[in-house]
Formats: structure tokens, sequence, C-alpha cells
């Protein structure tokens, strides 16, 4: 059991995003001496919105980085739809992890401990969002495994990878290991993104994805391939939060992002693709064909539809 631990292991340490893509707030040597005496920990998501605490906060928002080969990606900036779910009423966090213990064994139990404790100081809803391999950490912190899953609300899990590329032929590990994580969650509302041209997706995984959600009852929305937004980082842009940071608090606060009397709806609070405008907040039911996908599961109140973009 131990040598099929440590394939496991190094199977895990292929990164989610390469070095030469990642922006620095902190110089590498700040980042590694922060995180010697403590290499987890939970910085503001972004240093303009501090926390409101439980009391006036509609909820908290962790969001996990990805990992890279060279330096440290707790170093790369938060993407910028954390930043409305923050100016929605969401006090946002970071899971920063130093790149040399980070896998996918150890890192999610301490995301657990941490996600007990923001609950015993009185928050009462808890979204996990992450980043490629943040995205496969929030994801197995909302498994079977812990006794978390009334305690985390919503995973945002955006171009999930934490295996190989598309280039050494080892990215189908991307989609059979997501599979079997989404497997386990129960209880958790899900949110998926996959993107063009994402060097770590071996392609397909949209409607498999939906295809397990929709058959475990799991409240979800898997966005797959929306036009005009590519690449691994897609994420990282202000267009992809202007065009669907609505869209995400919606499905986390399970009501209109425009109406709060409405229970969230994806055919009217989410932009069918990313050329969408978000101006018309009421559009009417997409026709035959519409890259909104006509399945859809009901949680405890208001529908997620799975929606799919132009191929």
């Amino acid at each position: 059991m131990s040598h099929m631990n440590e394939a496991f292991r190094k199977l895990s340490s292929w990164i989610g995003i390469p070095a030469v893509c990642v922006a620095s707030t902190l110089s590498i040597p700040q980042a590694q001496a922060q995180t010697l005496q403590n290499p987890y920990w939970f910085p503001l998501a972004n240093s303009d919105c501090p926390l409101r605490g439980p009391e006036k906060a509609t909820g908290l928002v962790i969001w996990s980085h990805g990992r890279v080969l060279v330096g440290e990606d707790s170093t790369a900036p938060t993407p910028p739809y954390i930043q409305t779910l923050c100016a929605n009423g969401w006090d946002t966090v970071r899971f920063n992890r130093l790149g040399v213990g980070d896998n996918l064994t150890d890192s999610p139990p301490v995301l657990i401990k941490k996600i007990h404790k923001y609950k015993e100081q009185g928050y009462q809803q808890i979204i996990l969002a992450g980043q490629s391999y943040g995205s496969f950490e929030s994801l197995i912190a909302a498994g079977p495994q812990i006794d978390t899953q009334s305690d985390i609300n919503a995973v945002i899990a955006v171009a999930p990878a934490a295996f190989g590329t598309n280039k050494d032929g080892s990215s189908q590990l991307n989609a059979t290991r997501l599979y079997e994580a989404l497997e386990k969650v129960s209880g958790t509302k899900i949110m998926l993104f996959f993107f063009h041209g994402d060097i770590f997706d071996p392609g397909g995984r949209g409607p498999k994805s939906n295809e397990i959600l929709a058959r475990r009852s799991t409240a979800s929305v898997v966005v797959d391939r929306p036009a005009g937004f590519e690449t691994h980082w897609a994420a990282n842009e202000q267009s992809f939060a202007r065009y669907y940071g609505p869209c995400i608090v919606s499905f986390v606060s399970n009501r209109s992002f425009d109406d709060n009397n409405r229970s969230f709806d994806a055919y009217k609070d989410c932009p069918p693709s990313g050329l969408s405008a978000y101006e018309n907040t009421k559009p009417p039911t997409p026709p035959s064909g519409h890259p909104v996908a006509t399945a859809s599961n009901r949680a405890s109140s208001g529908t997620a539809s799975a929606m799919t973009g132009p191929r």
C-alpha cells in the first residue's frame, strides 16, 4: 500500500499552472520565509476587502491557488471574480500552501480543519473555490472521507488539474480523478468551469461531469468551454469576473443576482457563453439548441442547470 501512496504523491506533483505564468504579489523568498514555520496559512484574498465577520458577512469564501514547478504559487494574485463575491457581502480568504509539501493527501485535511474553526467562529455558509490544483483540493475536501459535507455549501472548481498535460499524454488523469472526486461529493453544490485551449484538459470533461452530477442529484452548473475564454488561466481575467461574477454570486447565494425574491436559475442568471452580455437580466426561455443545456438538477430551493458553450 505504501508504494501506491508514493506513486499517487508523485502523480499529485504534476502542476496546475506553469511557473512562467505566475504573477507575484510577494517575492518567492518572502513566501518561503513566511511558510517555513507554517506551511499553510489563510490570509485575506484581497487586501482591500477586510473581513466583516460572521455576524455581518453573507458567508465565507476560501480560495485555493494552483501549484507550480518552480517558485511558489501562493504568490499568484487572487482572481477578480473572488473580488466580486467580496463586493456582494462575502468574506474572502485564501488557502495558501508551501509548494514542497502541497499534495492531494496532506493539504485537504488542513483545509477541513480550518473550515471547522471558521464554523466555530459563527460563519453559517462556507464556499470553497479553487484554480487548477486548488480545485482538486477543494473537491476532495468536500468528499465523504471527512464529516464536513454539511459545512461546505458549494464548491467553485475552475480548470481542475493536478496531473499531466496533453503534451506528455498524461492529462487523462485530470479527467478520471475528477470524475472520482465528483462521485464522492454529496450535499454540496458544484460549479465547474472548463476552457478551450487548456493544456491540462483532455477534453470531454463537461458532459461526463454533468452526467455524474445529474445522476447524483447534485445541484450544479457546468460551464463547458464558453466562447471568448481560452487557456487554463481564463478565469484570471477581468472579463471572466464581468461575465460570470454575477452568475457565481447567484449560484452560491441560491438567489437571483438582480432580484433577491427569485431563486437562482441558470437560464436567467448566467450568460450562455463568454460573448454574451449580462445587461439582459431576464432573457426569454432558451430555444432548442441554445448553449444552456436542458438538463437540470433541482436543489432544495432554486434550480441549477448545466451550461455548455460552443464547441
